[in-house]
This record gives C-alpha cells, structure tokens and sequence, in this order.
C-alpha cells in the first residue's frame, strides 16, 4: 500500500528527497565539448529543459534548501565542468551556473503550469483568453492608451505559428530558445571580463 513506504521513511518530505535526487539519474554526466563551450551548455540547457517537462513535480522541491544528494551533487558538478579551463573566476563561475539553473527551471515551470492549469481550472487556454479579453476590452476601453509599449510589441511581434501548441506554452519554448540566446551572450561577456581582469590582477602583483 501506498503507507507502506513509511516503513522506509519518516515523512512524504523525505520520500519526496528520496525521489528528486533518483530522478536526476536520468541527466548525463558528460557533454561533448568539441564544439564549444556554448554548444555544451545550449545542449545542457535543452536537456534538463526536457527533464524538467517529463517531471514537473520536480520543480516543486525546493531550491532554497536543496536535497543535497549524490544526483543533485553530480548535475551540478556536470555543469560546472564544461567551464573547465577557462579560467573562469570562482565567484563569477557559481553565479553564472546559478544563472543557468534559474533561468532553465523558470522557464520550464511555466510550461508546466500552463499544462496543468485546463486540468486544474476546466478552463481551456483558448476560453481562458477569450473571456479575459472580453473583460479587458469592456473594463478597460482605454487599454491601448494606458499600455501604448505594451500594444506596440504584442502586436509587432507577432509571426506566424503552429496553432497546434497552446499559447503559452509556444511563447514559453520561443522565450525559453531566444532568452538563452542572449543568456549565453552575456556569460560569454562576463567571462572575457572576468578573465581579463583576472590576468591584469597577476601582472600588477
């Protein structure tokens, strides 16, 4: 039975530690690096992305008090090594994999959200919009006046796209693509920085 587990284990909390730290056997522990450093993370990036979908209940454990098991240890130890010999400053190398982490989880945790929401609600995404937009437009006739930036951009961003994704969840993957894009554009700047920094540190000692 399904109370048989506590035989094992003092709480749900624990049993839930237990299957956090087991799932994360499922991500690799190495990347090939041949291409390059940023095709190592963008491929890293992707994958724990996708890890992230196939266990949503995983973005529930919390990262303010991590796990701290083997698999935790060995995802993190797996990042961390594609900056290997880059001389990367300690400092500037744990906020850029906390960066990294942030942003894939974030991202993925609004897919999530928006798969379960139809499920939690009994609203479909498209209903949910429509009825939205029906009150915007009699609640706030003035709409385009207030939030001009905001009208602008919605409107000229918009492309072509296959309808057979929800919203949200396309915005989500496009945000998810584009965001790591520029992410990756200033770690690759903070790094040259830090380096050079690093060397002008040397030379003056």
């Amino acid at each position: 039975t399904g109370m048989a587990l506590y035989t094992y284990v003092p709480s749900k909390s624990e049993l839930v530690d237990l299957m956090y730290d087991r799932a994360l056997a499922e991500l690799p522990t190495h990347y090939d690096r041949t291409a390059g450093w940023r095709a190592a993370v963008t491929e890293w990036a992707r994958t724990y992305w996708e890890f992230l979908l196939r266990h949503p209940w995983v973005l529930q454990v919390s990262s303010a008090r991590p796990v701290l098991g083997p698999n935790e240890f060995a995802t993190m130890e797996t990042l961390v090594k594609l900056f290997d010999g880059m001389n990367v400053p300690a400092a500037v190398l744990k906020h850029i994999v906390g960066t990294l982490t942030s942003f894939v989880s974030g991202t993925a945790r609004t897919v999530a959200e928006t798969r379960q929401a139809p499920i939690a609600t009994g609203m479909s995404e498209d209903d949910w919009w429509y009825a939205r937009s029906a009150a915007l437009t009699e609640t706030a006739p003035d709409f385009a006046e207030r939030y001009p930036a905001v009208v602008r951009m919605e409107a000229d961003s918009q492309t072509q796209h296959d309808d057979s994704m929800p919203y949200l969840e396309r915005e989500s993957l496009e945000t998810f693509t584009a965001g790591l894009g520029f992410l990756l554009d200033g770690i690759e700047a903070a790094i040259t920085r830090a380096v050079k920094t690093a060397e002008a540190d040397r030379g003056t000692r």
